[in-house]
């Protein structure tokens, strides 16, 4: 079924409906079930704006002067990845970033508050791939807690930059572990 415009949608429905909404942005769905009970469900269209979201590279030099990367694994394709996700209107994008590598691995430290860089990748959710555009923060790891509120939602480890550099699928990442290690080693 389609509607009207340039969004496809299919649905496997006994019988449905589908309407754009009042706005150019919604989309509503009506599905009758086998039952015959009758859903009403509005959706907001995907844009092609992209979605912002920072992260953060968390690092932290071991007793050995070797610098560590903290990574975590994403819920959904359980890939290496690093601390990320969508703003909150009241943090700026490198709170936001030390927040989201709070939230996700418990760890505290001095974040930069100007962005290392920025890369997009592709998300997918319910009505296909959205755009997101990461904005990335460095992050030294000056503490690490064991309580935090994902805690045995996601695995977290410490790996070198070589590791990290090959393990992180985005380019931007991987040149900006390299990086780190170079520093160190002046």
């Amino acid at each position: 079924m389609a509607a009207q415009g340039t969004i496809n949608l299919v649905l496997h429905v006994y019988d449905g409906n589908v309407r754009r909404a009042s706005g150019e942005d919604e989309l509503v769905v009506d599905v009758r079930t086998a039952s015959g009970t009758v859903f009403e469900k509005s959706h907001i269209l995907p844009t092609r704006r992209p979605r912002l979201q920072s992260g953060a590279l968390a690092y932290r030099v071991d007793r050995h002067g070797k610098v560590r990367i903290l990574l975590v694994r994403t819920r959904r394709s359980k890939r290496w990845s690093i601390p990320k996700g969508e703003l909150k209107p009241a943090l700026s994008m490198a709170e936001n970033a030390a927040n989201e590598a709070f939230e996700e691995a418990g760890v505290r430290g001095e974040v930069t508050t100007a962005s290392s860089g920025m890369y997009r990748a592709t998300k997918r959710v319910w009505y296909g791939d959205a755009i997101v555009e990461i904005w990335v923060y460095l992050l030294r790891v000056t503490e690490q807690l064991k309580q935090f509120p994902e805690k045995g939602q996601r695995e977290a480890k410490w790996v070198s930059c070589g590791a990290a550099a090959k393990m992180l699928r985005e380019p931007l990442l991987a040149e900006l572990c390299l990086a780190l290690r170079r520093q160190a080693l002046q």
